[in-house]
């Protein structure tokens, strides 16, 4: 997480938004004492990992990912 942020704000990749939401997601975490898998999260920090898929998904390059995974899904469920 650390190296994205860091990716962000040097400009390698620059969205505010998803830094703003990683950065925040990194303090919720150092507080969270369970595992750190999605289905032992709190729900606000649920919440705030799907903002930042959500943010993701509106880049074109990852938008264009999930696109061709959907394809191949479905190709696979007609199978």
């Amino acid at each position: 997480m650390g190296r994205l942020i860091w990716r962000m704000e040097t400009g390698l990749y620059h969205n505010p938004a998803i830094a703003e939401r990683m950065d925040t997601l990194a303090g919720m975490l150092a507080d969270h004492k369970v595992k750190k898998v999605y289905g032992y999260l709190k729900k606000p920090i649920k919440a705030q990992v799907n903002a930042i898929v959500d943010e993701l998904a509106k880049v074109p390059m990852v938008a264009e990912y999930y696109e061709q995974w959907n394809q191949s899904r479905d190709e696979a469920e007609q199978v």
